[in-house]
């Protein structure tokens, strides 16, 4: 979580997805357990599971956040809607990524998964009706 914040502080919101998501690729790159324990929905220890819960809101809190200031999106469910869209679908890539049914190196999937949120901040919000 450290890290992630760290690299929120950057200039420009494209260089900040991509050095979040490096960082967060490259530490369970690094340490696959930890990433299975973070991302993995069929945790049963409860302490575990409540703990993954926790970390899904902080990230789509900073996400939130990240979204509002680097791309004047505001507050509102849209916003709750999308954060909480990719933070967890970015939790199933690395899932699949880790347990290898995801075939992409490192900075493949830093780079699509950069793309996708790049392109979900950019987009015009869909009009009511």
């Amino acid at each position: 979580m450290t890290a992630m914040v760290a690299c929120a502080r950057g200039p420009r919101a494209e260089a900040k997805i991509r050095a979040g998501l490096e960082r967060l690729v490259r530490a369970v790159a690094g340490d696959p357990r930890h990433g299975r324990v973070l991302f993995s929905v069929t945790l049963t220890d409860p302490v575990l599971a409540r703990r993954r819960l926790e970390s899904s809101r902080f990230f789509a809190r900073l996400l939130s956040g990240q979204a509002r200031r680097s791309y004047g999106i505001p507050d509102g469910p849209r916003l709750d809607l999308a954060a909480q869209f990719v933070v967890g679908g970015l939790a199933q890539t690395l899932t699949a990524w880790l347990s290898g049914t995801l075939a992409m190196s490192e900075d493949e999937l830093v780079a699509e998964c950069a793309h996708i949120f790049t392109a979900l901040a950019d987009r015009e919000p869909r009009t009511s009706g």
